[in-house]
């Protein structure tokens, strides 16, 4: 269901903008945010009917760890790509909140420089990132589960892995 009617929208905003221009302003940006969800939706649709993969799947290895964990974790929120307030803008692959675990797959690009992700310099900025994380999760108590890029992935290997936390 549509938090805000697009036949109405206008309307409405009209009226606030004559009132009170913050309330208009905050309007245009839910309605813009909304906008933004029902075009990802549809061209998630379109791609999937044509065969490729949905916008945020480009990154097959963290996609398949994403699936596994779901497949595992049936009755659990699984988030993907997601960004607590609580790790400062940091993101975490991958985020069950009942289990209070962050899972996080790591490229080849946390333990070397490659040049299309920007060489020394990205990696350096990588480490930092990876460490800042760490060091909120563990003052937290939160745990954080690592795959590595040269681990085979595999509904063995995450289930062993997540083991300890249900």
């Amino acid at each position: 269901m549509l938090e805000i009617d697009p036949h109405s929208y206008s309307e409405r905003r009209q009226q606030l903008a004559a009132k009170d221009f913050y309330q208009a302003y905050e309007l245009d940006k839910r309605f813009s945010k909304q906008k933004r969800q029902v075009w990802r939706a549809i061209e998630n649709e379109v791609r999937f009917k044509f065969g490729h993969k949905r916008v945020g799947e480009a990154w097959t290895s963290e996609t398949i760890l994403y699936y596994l964990v779901r497949s595992l974790l049936p009755d659990r929120t699984i988030l993907r790509h997601h960004r607590p307030e609580f790790l400062e803008g940091l993101e975490l692959d991958i985020y069950v909140p009942e289990l209070g675990i962050g899972i996080e797959y790591q490229g080849v690009q946390h333990y070397q420089p490659v040049k299309h992700w920007g060489g020394e310099e990205a990696l350096k900025k990588c480490k930092e990132r990876d460490s800042r994380k760490r060091e909120i999760c563990k003052r937290l108590g939160m745990e954080l589960i690592y795959f590595k890029y040269d681990e085979d992935l595999s509904s063995e290997l995450v289930q062993s892995k997540l083991r300890p936390y249900l």
